[in-house]
């Protein structure tokens, strides 16, 4: 999980990085509105990094929660664990990466999860 945590850090930072300095750019065109040069990193490719990233992550953090409850039967389950390290990854993971609310209900979804994406 790790490996593939990593490899989607490098992709998004690649994928900022380009960002950034296409808006440093754009102060310095003599042009306004000239458009940027396009990223490497297709839009569509960034969408999906955050969703395996929130996947991944969730998950990882679940399973060190749950090898912590194994040492300590006392302790945060997993799910707990999880909501104390990565709540706000743990709520994307919940309502977008997840499933989309749109096309699978739950009933505490609330109408604005059931929005499109």
């Amino acid at each position: 999980m790790f490996a593939g945590l990593e490899f989607l850090y490098r992709t998004v930072k690649q994928a900022e990085t380009e960002a950034r300095q296409r808006l440093m750019d754009m102060d310095q065109l003599p042009e306004p509105g000239r458009a940027p040069a396009p990223s490497s990193v297709p839009a569509a490719v960034r969408v999906c990094a955050f969703h395996w990233y929130a996947t991944t992550a969730c998950n990882l953090i679940k399973m060190i929660g749950w090898i912590r409850r194994q040492e300590n039967p006392q302790g945060a389950t997993p799910a707990e664990y999880a909501e104390k390290v990565l709540s706000a990854v743990r709520l994307w993971r919940d309502k977008v990466a997840a499933y989309f609310a749109v096309h699978t209900p739950y009933s505490k979804d609330t109408p604005a999860d059931e929005l499109p994406a």
